[in-house]
């Protein structure tokens, strides 16, 4: 199958959203910066990220 330019952009832009959310579900208990870096999961987190 070959894409068009438009059809690659709105791929990219999906894995870019799916990117977006995963990121968010991963630090959605951190609220400060202190947060990843007062534990070796939050160092783990700032990482990933």
């Amino acid at each position: 199958m070959q894409y068009t330019l438009k059809e690659e952009v709105i791929e990219q832009l999906k894995l870019i959203l799916e990117s977006i959310h995963m990121l968010e579900e991963r630090n959605k208990e951190i609220s400060s910066v202190h947060d990843f870096l007062s534990s070796p999961w939050g160092m783990t987190l700032l990482m990933q990220t």
